[in-house]
């Protein structure tokens, strides 16, 4: 159950180091896209993929460059990629470091959701939507492309994938996409990497297995805050979505998660919450919701809330305020009382 996209600022400093070189002011790229400036200077803080994609869109047609993602990735570095920098960094052979992208990339973006896949002449790593939301094939290509740099870089021979599936509306790159990947290409509804099964056991250069051992406990340990949160507020959402129709029980969430009862109250517990506490959050947040919207009345947010009665909500109410839902103003903003001096 996914309640937002995200991504994280992956090629933002690539891009910048790109501008750079070619003598732009990437500052005011970012001033003219609104783009948050603190995320441009912090690889892992995510990152609504609206600017994300407004960014892709902007340089594409200021730069000219109809493979952004591939210019990227001559930028790019293991810290540009964050955790996701760390399963990269690692040593093993090209199977592990597959397995370790497709385990630890939702730290990094909840849009594509990388997958390993076996075949018969090929291993292959697809990057699929991981939901509704299409992502922005440059961003995805900057990884592609990343990878295959990295792997020509850490391999003691040459090394070009066996092919390249590439998503429609990339026909007029398709010389250039050859050009760089050094392998045939063919139409799909996704980017994926197509790798020859002789090349999955081959090591990469300048691997440390304790290193890579610890930086396998590491990524485990970020991956499992990651999940938690996100677990967390989906059964937020999952929660507020259905307070309309009166208030949900512990064992509804269970079975809509398909975890048992027991299950579920040992997240919570693990998380540090009680389900009380999420349903009281739920609410607050209806009310914050709607309490600005011209019209509505406190018998109605009682009921948006999921309260049986409007006494029980004016008491919630006044804790979380400290007024009476009946001090709101007409435009719904609570009017607090003018502090003594």
């Amino acid at each position: 159950m996914s309640i937002t996209n995200y991504t994280t600022g992956i090629f933002v400093r690539a891009l910048e180091k790109l501008y750079r070189s070619r003598g732009l002011d990437f500052s005011a790229l970012l001033q003219r896209q609104d783009f948050p400036a603190a995320s441009a200077m912090t690889v892992e803080v995510p990152i609504t993929v609206r600017f994300t994609t407004g960014l892709l869109n902007a340089a594409m047609v200021e730069l000219q460059d109809p493979v952004l993602g591939i210019s990227l990735s001559r930028f790019a570095d293991y810290p540009h990629f964050g955790a996701l920098g760390l399963s990269l960094a690692a040593g093993g052979t090209i199977q592990e470091l597959l397995h370790r992208i497709e385990r630890y990339h939702r730290l990094v973006s909840d849009v594509v959701a990388p997958q390993v896949l076996y075949m018969p002449q090929h291993i292959a790593l697809q990057f699929a939507p991981a939901g509704d939301h299409v992502p922005h094939p440059q961003a995805v290509l900057f990884v592609v492309a990343s990878i295959v740099r990295l792997l020509r870089a850490r391999l003691q021979e040459r090394f070009d994938p066996a092919q390249i599936q590439v998503p429609a509306g990339m026909e007029s790159s398709h010389d250039a996409l050859r050009h760089f990947f050094r392998c045939p290409l063919h139409k799909g509804d996704s980017f994926a990497l197509f790798l020859h099964r002789a090349d999955e056991a081959r090591l990469l250069g300048s691997g440390d297995s304790e290193l890579a051992d610890l930086i396998e406990f590491t990524l485990r340990q970020r991956l499992r805050q990651c999940t938690q949160g996100q677990f967390i507020a989906a059964l937020g959402k999952w929660i507020a979505e259905r307070l309309p129709a009166g208030e949900p029980t512990l064992a509804e969430a269970a079975d809509s998660f398909q975890l048992g009862v027991r299950t579920l109250q040992r997240k919570l517990k693990d998380e540090g919450v009680t389900w009380l506490q999420l349903v009281e959050a739920a609410r607050r947040e209806l009310v914050e919701r709607y309490r600005g919207v011209d019209g509505v009345t406190v018998t109605q947010l009682a009921f948006l809330a999921g309260y049986q009665d409007v006494s029980s909500f004016s008491r919630a109410f006044k804790r979380w305020y400290g007024v009476a839902p009946t001090q709101m103003a007409p435009s719904g903003p609570v009017v607090f009382p003018a502090q003594s001096t």
